[in-house]
């Protein structure tokens, strides 16, 4: 078998041709792999294919839910119209009861001025409106004085008749008759409400809302009004009859039940009205009434899957039923949907699916073919020039200068090789070249992370621009639209920023140069700011972030407050991006701590798509998402997760994920944070340089750029500010020599000399002259080394563009600010 192997590669002795025997096993070679990349592609698209027929029914779930809660939204925002319509039309009734009394009052006045005295016409208005009830005997008149507020008549407590009651208060210590009177006195009419006792219950204080109009001429005021309590059992009865005739099919309806689980609405179940569900259970033991209340309790939402009675059937089937709190009266709506039909729709994808994949394999196949065919020919010919080359080898050797035995050359197998073997000087030139190569490689390095440097420069030199100006765009007058145009154009600026700085991050992070910066910090206001960013676009999905921050941690804390922000930042970025319904939680709990330190599980909780077990560990591959598809639909590099888990084992910790496809994702990791011991000592201050004081100041900025220039000096007009301007280095120095300046900011690269070179000149004439002058770098270089750069050249700080509006003027304030 060997000799066989060794003839078809062309050995046919001890010594044989170099370039015969590579090119056969090139061939080889070439074809098993193509062979292997064949199997390869067919096993990665039946995997592939296995993994979709595992999500098509979570794809369905999806569409059930996405039905499911529009169809509680629909219900929930009918009955908040319904409710509405509902109490404005009570209001009304109130209205017509006293303009009903108010006509009547100004009538007897009318027929009976100067016949009756007023205190007389009232009598008679009160004997008719004493015995007047509404509101099922809730709602009665009253009368009081718009002079003194001295009651006429008070049907519901007969004691305050008689009496003044300016200084009487209610349970909640409000002058109730004195705001009467103002409201008659100053607008004639008006509603007013309060909490008063009820009629029928005469123990309790209930919110009332009353209706009151002025007579004129009697100096009183007549007012009825109804109980909100009253007013909510009315309408909710109304809205109960109309969600239990409400159906969106025979099979799937809308129920409902309040907080504490007690069965409100149910269009089959009539024999549970009024009672407690949380019993109820399905055939398998499942308590799912209480799963859903407890969920919807913490939650606002949620949905759960069970057994249950198909009505078209008759028969249990899967269902799953969707429930939100309705926060006004403490109502939850809920309706589900019978699943049973999930194989049929799965079956139909499973179709379309290997169809595709068959189609995929022929191509694969044809390409591999081709492929092999084309690298055959090349192979050859790039080999017969090789054989040539042995040749030349051959020549070039023939006088060695150290001679080897026949024993030995026996044993080198190759006639090439044999005679480079007899020369001492090849391993020596080996060895120089591999020195050579080495030191090429590392040059590569440093060329590749200059090169990242000089392209985050260049990059971020004209975004400076661009940002800045769209800052101060949007402090402009502008309509609707143009407001939403430069929405979109700062989102994608904040885009590009974010991907260029993780493109920086991965470089330092390869390049061994990434260190944690540490400092003071509330830990929870930072994770809370964080939340901010992503509300919007959380909100513009319908979803809900929400917070579980463990009061029993400290939030005094020290360490790399940016590089944590940056980790919540990229998962709650990636839990917004892959949810579709339902909410995300951001969570913080205390595991153990010391006098010094404590250990924290942090973690990010999102209801969206999932992630598959197989695709976890892929997902923290640089340039790698799940699958594909992700990258299709949702976008993004696939450096997030990497440089997050880059970030968090240089806090000392890990990223654990647990998800589970169609469901919920959690990515968490604990690690341990130092306690803040000294005593906080703040002081916040408004940011808008236009509002500070400032002291007479004059400040030079150096820029070799006209829009940087007209960018930071709309950024800083102020009139305690003069700022001037230079273009290049040697013209900076002209004007140090002649001013003093209060603050410099120095690009740092400039045609001649650079901002380095001209803030070392300057510290030279300053040490001279015993002075200082406050040097700020403000460059679009923002690598670790590039500050150390700055800093080692005389500079007291160092800015990296872009640079925002409120962050320059905030440092401005901190250094020329009137402390006075």
């Amino acid at each position: 078998m060997i000799d066989l192997i060794d003839k078809i590669r062309g050995k046919t002795g001890r010594s044989y041709s170099l370039g015969k025997v590579l090119y056969r096993d090139t061939i080889l070679f070439v074809s098993l792999l193509a062979f292997f990349l064949v199997m390869i592609v067919f096993l990665g698209l039946y995997f592939d294919y296995q993994q979709n027929v595992k999500t098509f029914s979570g794809q369905y779930l999806n569409e059930v839910k996405k039905k499911l809660t529009i169809t509680i939204d629909k219900t929930i925002q009918q009955t908040t119209l319904l409710n509405e319509k509902l109490t404005q039309r009570a209001e009304q009734k109130i209205v017509e009861h006293v303009e009903f009394a108010h006509t009547m009052a100004k009538g007897l006045h009318a027929a009976n001025k100067g016949a009756l005295t007023k205190r007389q016409i009232i009598e008679r208005i009160k004997f008719i409106l004493n015995d007047f009830r509404a509101d099922a005997g809730a709602g009665y008149f009253f009368i009081y004085s718009t002079i003194n507020g001295y009651a006429y008549l008070n049907s519901a407590d007969r004691s305050m008749e008689g009496r003044t009651h300016l200084n009487y208060k209610n349970s909640s210590g409000e002058f109730v008759i004195k705001k009467l009177v103002e409201i008659a006195n100053s607008e004639g009419s008006g509603f007013h409400t309060y909490n008063y006792k009820h009629p029928k219950r005469k123990l309790s204080n209930k919110k009332k809302i009353v209706f009151i109009k002025k007579v004129e001429g009697l100096d009183i005021l007549i007012g009825t009004g109804y109980y909100q309590e009253d007013i909510d059992n009315m309408v909710q009865e109304d809205i109960m009859k109309y969600i239990f005739d409400l159906s969106h099919s025979f099979d799937n309806y809308i129920w409902i039940m309040d907080d504490k689980g007690k069965l409100l609405v149910h269009r089959y179940s009539t024999n549970f009205l009024g009672k407690s569900v949380l019993g109820i259970k399905d055939s398998q033991e499942h308590f799912f009434v209480r799963e859903l209340l407890e969920k919807v309790n913490k939650f606002g939402e949620a949905y759960v899957s069970y057994r249950w009675n198909k009505p078209s059937l008759g028969e249990e089937v899967d269902k799953l039923t969707y429930a939100k709190l309705y926060h006004k009266w403490g109502w939850i709506f809920a309706t589900g949907s019978y699943i049973d039909d999930v194989k049929s729709w799965t079956d139909h994808r499973k179709r379309e699916f290997t169809r595709a994949l068959i189609h995929q394999l022929v191509i694969t196949v044809v390409v591999a073919v081709g492929l092999v065919f084309i690298l055959s020919i090349l192979i050859k010919r790039n080999f017969q020039k090789l054989n040539k080359g042995f040749e030349h080898f051959n020549r070039f050797f023939e006088n060695p200068s150290k001679r080897i035995s026949e024993g030995e050359l026996d044993m080198i197998p190759y006639d090439e090789f044999r005679h480079l073997s007899q020369s001492s000087q090849v391993i020596s030139e080996y060895h120089l070249m591999l020195k050579e190569e080495k030191e090429r490689a590392e040059h590569a390095l440093e060329a590749r992370n200059e090169f990242i440097n000089n392209m985050s420069h260049e990059i971020r030199t004209p975004m400076n621009v661009i940002i800045g100006m769209a800052d101060i765009l949007d402090e402009s007058k502008m309509n609707q639209e143009q407001k939403k145009f430069l929405d979109s154009f700062q989102d994608a600026c904040h885009n590009l920023l974010t991907l260029l700085n993780d493109i920086l991050d991965l470089s330092k992070l390869e390049s061994q140069k990434f260190v944690l910066e540490m400092g003071p910090y509330n830990l929870k206001d930072k994770i809370e700011k964080t939340i901010e960013l992503h509300k919007l676009n959380a909100t513009k999905k319908g979803l809900i972030i929400k917070m579980d921050f463990d009061e029993n941690i400290s939030s005094r804390v020290i360490g790399d407050q940016v590089r944590l922000g940056q980790v919540f930042s990229n998962l709650l970025a990636n839990a917004v991006k892959f949810t579709q319904y339902g909410h995300i939680a951001v969570r913080a709990k205390l595991i153990s701590e010391d006098e010094e330190s404590q250990k924290i599980l942090f973690s990010v909780y999102d209801t969206g798509i999932g992630i598959e077990e197989e695709s976890i560990e892929k997902i923290f591959a640089k340039f790698i998402q799940a699958d594909t598809s992700v990258t299709r639909k949702y976008g993004g590099t696939g450096l997030g997760l990497y440089i997050t888990k880059m970030i968090v084992e240089a806090f000392g910790g890990n990223l654990m994920i647990a998800s589970e496809p169609a469901k919920y994702t959690e990515i968490s990791f604990e690690i341990e944070i130092k306690k803040n011991q000294t005593k906080e000592s703040v002081l916040k201050k408004d940011l808008k340089l236009i509002d500070q004081r400032l002291r007479k100041s004059r400040i030079l900025i150096v820029d070799d750029t006209e829009d940087n220039l007209l960018l930071m000096q709309k950024f800083l007009k102020h009139p305690d500010l003069v700022i001037e301007t230079a273009k290049d280095g040697l013209e900076a120095l002209d004007c140090h020599r002649k001013n003093r300046y209060d603050l410099i900011l120095m690009d740092i690269q400039m045609p001649g000399i650079d901002g380095h070179e001209v803030t070392r000149r300057i510290r030279s004439l300053e040490k001279e002259m015993g002075i200082h002058t406050p040097i700020y770098a403000l460059t679009a270089y923002a690598m670790a080394e590039n500050i150390n750069k700055s800093l080692a050249a005389g500079c007291d700080g160092h800015f990296s563009k872009p640079i925002r509006k409120k962050q320059i003027q905030s440092f401005i304030f901190s250094m020329l600010g009137d402390s006075n």
